[in-house]
């Protein structure tokens, strides 16, 4: 009988997840937000210059509607003279009293998604995110049928948490999810990568500068387009987040809502074994230990009376083999034009080239077909 040995990342990345989820739930310290001034004060020095200012202003002139915010900028409005006069204002002068915080709506508890980038089980409001890819072909004269997968579909097991963790303002929550990017084709050999599993996502308050950090962990079985491989490990990974930056996110325009660009940025360490490669090009009995970089750009356009919103993607990942000394990398652009204002379903096409640490399969091929998200 093989021994079945587990990599001692794996063991880390699971306990950690562990240790994670089993923070109790409590009291958090206030969170400093686009409705606090202290969020404008770059420089943490306690003043709010003319620089600071007028990014506040532009901030929320241009920002969605928001009690806390609307009130805040009627505060800055008001010492619009003193700011022209001295040049600066102090940090507690436009200290507002919060509203009410209007409870958050964080919608439906299942995910479609391109890629775990565009995964965030945290948002307080269903994020702009890529859809995922699926096209059916049926040969007749063949009897053939070809599937094309290339998405991440997860359902959110527990609502969002806050905690306090070490004195930080910390929210959580937990997701199973199953991702697949392949091709199956009936009377022949798949290509490709599938993967079940949990996932453990965390959000702190913002530091360097950013909004907030998104850590996740997880732990999954690993196999191809057809289920004969079998492989089993966990990722970690780090996702920062910065709507001023448009980085994970950014500010809505409400003159024109569906107008907008956008980055994704992902640092991972991704460790799994493999006791059976499939069809997969992985050795077989083999450790990998993947550290690598996600990138991400999502611009969507709307003009004039055209009833569509135009999309277009890219993506770049690159990863270092810290076992072997091999790499890998996939690079990805698409376009999506989709049939509907809420964007839940559009027409696309995607160019794919590279080598996925995922199966380590060479590819380059254009996938045209419906993209799906909600």
């Amino acid at each position: 009988m093989r021994n079945r040995r587990f990599p001692i990342g794996c063991l880390a990345l699971l306990a950690g997840l562990c240790l994670a989820l089993s923070v109790a739930p409590s009291a958090a310290a206030p969170t400093v937000t686009d409705c606090d001034p202290e969020y404008f004060d770059r420089d943490k020095d306690k003043y709010i210059s003319r620089a600071e200012y007028s990014a506040l202003v532009v901030f929320l002139e241009k920002a969605g509607p928001s009690a806390c915010r609307g009130a805040l900028l009627e505060k800055a409005t008001e010492l619009a003279p003193l700011i022209q006069k001295y040049g600066f204002l102090l940090v507690s002068q436009l200290k507002i009293e919060r509203p009410k915080a209007t409870p958050c709506n964080f919608g439906v508890a299942f995910y479609l998604r391109a890629t775990g980038m565009d995964l965030n089980g945290l948002a307080c409001n269903q994020p702009a995110a890529k859809p995922a890819t699926t096209t059916y072909t049926y040969d007749f004269e063949a009897g053939i049928s070809k599937v094309v997968l290339d998405g991440i579909f997860a359902v959110r097991l527990l609502e969002p948490r806050d905690s306090n963790i070490a004195g930080t303002s910390a929210y959580w929550t937990l997701l199973a999810f199953t991702e697949a990017d392949g091709t199956y084709t009936t009377g022949s050999d798949p290509s490709g990568h599938t993967r079940f599993g949990l996932i453990g996502q965390m959000s702190f308050a913002g530091f360097m500068g950013l909004d907030s950090h998104v850590l996740e962990i997880a732990g999954f079985w690993h196999s191809d387009m057809k289920l004969t491989a079998s492989a089993y490990g966990g990722k970690i990974s780090w996702k920062p987040q910065s709507a001023r930056w448009n980085l994970g996110g950014y500010i809505v325009d409400k003159e024109n809502k569906y107008n907008y660009y956008y980055w994704l940025v992902e640092a991972n360490l991704d460790v799994f074994h493999v006791d059976d490669p499939g069809f997969t090009m992985l050795a077989p009995d083999t450790d990998y230990a993947w550290l690598g970089a996600d990138i991400g750009f999502r611009s969507s356009r709307k003009t004039g009376d055209f009833p569509n919103i135009i999309e277009i993607s890219a993506d770049a990942n690159y990863a270092y083999d810290l076992k072997s000394g091999n790499d890998a990398y996939s690079l990805k652009a698409g376009i999506n034009l989709y049939m509907d204002e809420e964007k839940h379903a559009a027409i696309g096409a995607e160019y794919s080239y590279g080598k996925s640490k995922k199966s380590l399969e060479m590819e380059s091929k254009i996938t045209a077909g419906l993209k799906l998200k909600f």
